[in-house]
């Protein structure tokens, strides 16, 4: 152990097998390098790279258990080699110096760890690159504040467990295409978290509990965005955040629920995995009912509805009744779909009856061609306006008719006795049965719309 510069002490294997005496003779050597400067790190690590593929050896840059006081500068470090920083401990000097600058650095190596490390003053990566490199902070601590601004990473990065106590945590413009990030259990206690201008390819909150303000800002969501029993204990805003997948805010629990017209949330009746998506239309529903949002609680109400048409419980009635909504108001939100449904089945009953009637034989007492004209003159009233009026009165029957019209139409259509044939009287019904439906719906789109104004 007298040459602590030998490139073989740093292998996995030597690292294992040595003693507590002479792992901790590695770390002291490591911190050394690094007091020395930049120029004399990225030397030796040079080195270190060219023996490790000379010889396949499997290598890790080890600072377990170190201890750093006052500022720390790993500025424009290069670590081509998997690095542990796992319970290393950044404290402060007397004079109150205890930050830690990895900003320019690049990791290269297959891991990076900072499992159970301590960092009692501020502690940049801005600018950072973390290439072919798995990350954690799992289990760390950051007193101060935790910059992450413009750095990259293109492998899983963990901070499950990690505990934010700084003023500020800062996920500004961070390159995490195609990268899973995992937030679980973490606990943001500064006054505010934000992460902007960045794409998560996945990213999980579950449990993860955050007591001050917390910022999404021109973020997409590639993948899934689990937010399981998070706990957001002051305002939370997505502005201008776009998802893929429907995200899931069951059992979240809100100061304040965000406001979801400045949220891009697709319509997906399915999540990846075949499950409908109902539970996390209704939550959002409620979301937007309880911020006043009434425009975006319809519109979730119409999702979480046509969801329910992918789902086995849902009885083959329940589903006629979803698509007949759904086909004559668009769920309540059209005003024109009523009206245009009530002009369709007025005109087809219409053609239907006169149809049916022309083909009917002349009775002895209708004069020639009784389509042009009725069979009382002093009726005043022609085949076709007629029908007309019978039409309207199946389409109006809420709206109180004159009788003796109804008896002249009848005697215009159906000669003296009036008689109406049976078909007649179901097409009437049914064309009543609509009607009425159509005419309730064009008012619940009215309510609407005056509601959402």
């Amino acid at each position: 152990m007298n040459d602590l510069d030998a490139f073989e002490l740093h292998t996995v294997h030597n690292w294992i097998t040595a003693s507590e005496e002479e792992r901790g003779a590695i770390v002291r050597g490591n911190q050394e390098r690094v007091r020395k400067g930049v120029a004399h790190w990225n030397e030796w690590i040079s080195g270190l790279s060219r023996w490790v593929c000379d010889n396949k050896a499997a290598v890790c840059i080890y600072f377990n258990d170190s201890e750093w006081v006052g500022n720390t500068n790993f500025k424009g470090f290069q670590f081509d080699q998997g690095v542990s920083f796992c319970r290393a401990r950044f404290v402060a000097d007397e004079a109150g110096r205890g930050n830690v600058d990895f900003s320019g650095s690049t990791f290269d190596g297959q891991y990076l760890s900072f499992t159970n490390a301590t960092f009692f003053g501020d502690v940049s990566f801005e600018s950072a690159t973390l290439s072919n490199c798995l990350t954690n902070f799992v289990g760390a601590v950051f007193h101060g504040g935790a910059i992450f601004n413009y750095s990259e990473f293109n492998r899983p990065l963990s901070f499950r467990s990690a505990t934010f106590k700084g003023n500020e945590a800062l996920f500004e413009e961070v390159n995490l295409e195609g990268v899973f990030v995992n937030f679980d259990g973490a606990e943001f206690s500064g006054s505010v978290t934000r992460f902007r201008g960045l794409s998560f390819q996945g990213v999980s909150f579950s449990h993860a509990i955050f007591s001050g303000n917390v910022v999404l800002k021109d973020v997409r969501f590639h993948g899934s965005c689990d937010l399981q029993n998070a706990d957001f204990r002051k305002v939370l805003s997505f502005i201008d955040c776009t998802f893929e997948q429907v995200p899931d805010f069951n059992f979240v629990t809100f100061k304040q629920p965000p406001h979801l017209a400045t949220m891009l949330i697709p319509w997906l009746p399915k999540g990846p995995n075949g499950v409908p998506n109902t539970e996390a239309y209704r939550k959002l529903k409620q979301m937007a009912k309880d911020v006043g949002d009434y425009e975006h609680e319809l519109s979730y109400f119409a999702h979480e509805l046509h969801s329910k048409l992918t789902l086995e419980s849902t009885s083959n009635a329940h589903k006629l009744g979803i698509v007949m909504y759904r086909v004559l108001s668009c769920f309540g939100q059209s005003l024109v779909r009523p009206l245009a449904w009530a002009l369709i089945i007025f005109g087809v009953t219409a053609v239907i009856q006169w149809a049916a009637l022309v083909e009917r034989p002349s009775l002895s007492d209708i004069k020639e061609n009784w389509q042009l004209e009725c069979k009382l003159e002093k009726d005043g009233v022609d085949p076709l306006t007629a029908i007309a009026r019978e039409r309207l009165n199946a389409a109006l029957i809420i709206l109180p008719a004159d009788r003796m019209e109804q008896v002249r139409i009848s005697r215009c259509l159906y000669g003296d006795e009036g008689y109406k044939p049976f078909w007649l009287s179901v097409m009437n019904d049914l064309h009543s049965l609509l009607s009425a439906a159509c005419l309730f719906l064009f008012g619940l789109g009215v309510r609407n719309r005056f509601k959402m104004k």
